[in-house]
C-alpha cells in the first residue's frame, strides 16, 4: 500500500492510460518537423505507446540544425478534480490539454538536472477534469540536433489525497501483524550528472514512519537509497535494513532476509552523519560554482569523523545479524613478535557464534598510526559464516595501502614507519581488542 508520494518529477503516464486506436501502432501520434515549429507538413510521422523522448547523438530522424516534434494522444481521465501535467526537455516545450495551453516550458524555459543537467526545469499545470471521459494531450517539442544528448519527458498526476493514503497505511499498518516501510529515493533522485541537493527523504516518509511504528511497534523500515540519508527516527525503530540499490531481485531478497532465511550479511562502506554540518563536506560546500574544494584532507569519510571527535549516527563498517558473536584475543602472524615488516601480516581473530541463529560476522581491523597527523584507517577485514555454537579462526590480511604513505616531495610511497596500534572490532566503532604493531622504517 503507498503511503505517500516521493517522487521528484510528476510521474510518467502508465500505457494502458491512454485510449487506444486499434489497428494503427499505438495510441500516440508522434509528428517531426525539420523546423523549430511544429508547423507545416511533417518531415516524419510514426505512433508510439509512450511520450517520452531521448536521442544520443541529436535527432537523426531529420537533416535540419533545428527541429520540433508534436505528440497527440487522449488520456483515459477517471478521477474528476484537479490533474497536474508537467514536462521537461532539452529545448523548448508546451502541453496542451483539450486545445487549452497548460503547460509552458517554451517561453522562457529555466535550467534543470534532468538529462544530465541538460533539460529545463519541470514545469507544472493544473487543469481542472471530469472523471469518466478522455481529454486530448498535444506535447509540442523543439530542440537542437546541436546537442549530443537531446529529451523530454512527459508526466502526469491525477488527484489524490496524500492524508487518506497516509491514513490508509497507518491503518493497514494497525491491523498487522508486523509492519515493513519501505521508504528511501529513486533514479530521480540519485542519478549521473548531479549530486544530490538534500540529506533527508523526500516528502512525508518520515512522517510515515513515525506514525506506522506509533501503531505499530513490530515494524521494520527498509531504506533504499544509493547514499547516506537523514533517519531521525532510527532509535525509535524496532528494525532497520538498509537495502541499496539491488535490483530485479530486490524483492526475492528482501524477502529472504525479512522472513529470516537469509542473513542481513552486509555492512555499512560509508558514514551517516546526523546532520549534513557533521559531514566532511561541510567544509568544502558551497564551492564557487565551477570549482569544489576538499578541505578535509586525509580526513576522508569515517576518518573526519575520528579526527573531530564527532559520533555519526550510524559508524562506517557498521551491520547487525541475525546471530550473535564473540571475538576471542588476536594475533599477529606473517612476522616476528614486536618487528612486523610492512606487508605479509594478518591478524588472526576467533571467532565464535553464541547465538541460536546462522549468521556472517565481518571482522575488521584498523590502524591507529602513532604518528600526529596520521588518520585511523581499515586495514583489513574478513567474513565468516557459522552456524550456531561454531567457531572458527579468521585470518584479517594487512592491506600494504594501509601500512604506508605518499611522500609528495618524492614522488613515492613510503613504509609508515612507527610504532601504531591494530584494532579489531565489528566496526569502526565497535572495537573489543587492540594489538601493538610497528612498521620498520
Amino acid at each position: 500500500r503507498q503511503g505517500c508520494v516521493a517522487d521528484r518529477y510528476l510521474p510518467m503516464v502508465a500505457p494502458d492510460a491512454w485510449a487506444e486506436r486499434a489497428g494503427d501502432g499505438g495510441p500516440l501520434l508522434v509528428e517531426i518537423y525539420g523546423t523549430p515549429e511544429p508547423d507545416g507538413e511533417p518531415a516524419v510521422t510514426r505512433r508510439t505507446g509512450r511520450l517520452f523522448g531521448l536521442y544520443q547523438g541529436g535527432n537523426t530522424q531529420v537533416s535540419a540544425d533545428r527541429w520540433s516534434q508534436r505528440w497527440t494522444g487522449r488520456l483515459r481521465i477517471e478521477t474528476t478534480g484537479k490533474h497536474r501535467f508537467g514536462v521537461l526537455a532539452v529545448g523548448r516545450a508546451r502541453v496542451s490539454v483539450d486545445g487549452r495551453l497548460v503547460v509552458d516550458n517554451w517561453t522562457d524555459p529555466r535550467p534543470g538536472q534532468a538529462f544530465f543537467e541538460r533539460a529545463s526545469e519541470e514545469v507544472i499545470g493544473v487543469v481542472d477534469l471530469d472523471g469518466g471521459t478522455e481529454a486530448e494531450i498535444v506535447v509540442e517539442w523543439s530542440s537542437d540536433n546541436d546537442e549530443d544528448l537531446v529529451g523530454l519527458r512527459f508526466g502526469w498526476q491525477p488527484p489524490i489525497d496524500e492524508d487518506r493514503m497516509l491514513a490508509d497505511a497507518v491503518a493497514a499498518a494497525e491491523a498487522a501483524d508486523v509492519a515493513v516501510v519501505v521508504v528511501g529515493l529513486t533514479a530521480e533522485w540519485e542519478t549521473e550528472g548531479h549530486d544530490r541537493a538534500m540529506f533527508g527523504l523526500p516528502g512525508r516518509q518520515d512522517e510515515l514512519v513515525e506514525r506506522v511504528v506509533a501503531a505499530n511497534p513490530r515494524a521494520v523500515v527498509v531504506v533504499n537509497a544509493g547514499g547516506p540519508v537523514d533517519l531521525p527516527w532510527l532509535d525509535r525503530v524496532p528494525a532497520t535494513l538498509m537495502a541499496w540499490y539491488p535490483g530485479q531481485e530486490f524483492g526475492r531478497a528482501l524477502a529472504d532476509v525479512l522472513f529470516g532465511d537469509r542473513d542481513p550479511g552486509g555492512r555499512l562502506p560509508i558514514t551517516f552523519p546526523r546532520s549534513l554540518d557533521d559531514a566532511p563536506t561541510a567544509t568544502s560546500l558551497p564551492g564557487d560554482g565551477v570549482v569544489l574544494h576538499y578541505r578535509e584532507g586525509v580526513f576522508v569519510g569515517h576518518r573526519w569523523y575520528d579526527e573531530q571527535g564527532i559520533q555519526p549516527r550510524l559508524p562506517f563498517g557498521h551491520g547487525l545479524s541475525y546471530a550473535t558473536f564473540e571475538l576471542g584475543a588476536p594475533s599477529i602472524v606473517g612476522a616476528p613478535a614486536g618487528h612486523q615488516a610492512a606487508g605479509g601480516q594478518a591478524v588472526r581473530v576467533p571467532v565464535a557464534n553464541v547465538g541460536d541463529r546462522p549468521g556472517t560476522c565481518v571482522v575488521q581491523v584498523y590502524l591507529r598510526p602513532g604518528i600526529a597527523g596520521r588518520p585511523r584507517v581499515l586495514a583489513g577485514f574478513a567474513t565468516v559464516a557459522l552456524e550456531p555454537g561454531a567457531e572458527r579462526t579468521v585470518a584479517v590480511e594487512l592491506m600494504p595501502q594501509a601500512l604506508r604513505r605518499w611522500d609528495v616531495d618524492r614522488g613515492r610511497w613510503l613504509p609508515l614507519a612507527g610504532d601504531h596500534r591494530l584494532e579489531i572490532g565489528t566496526s569502526s566503532a565497535a572495537i573489543e581488542h587492540e594489538l601493538d604493531f610497528t612498521v620498520p622504517s
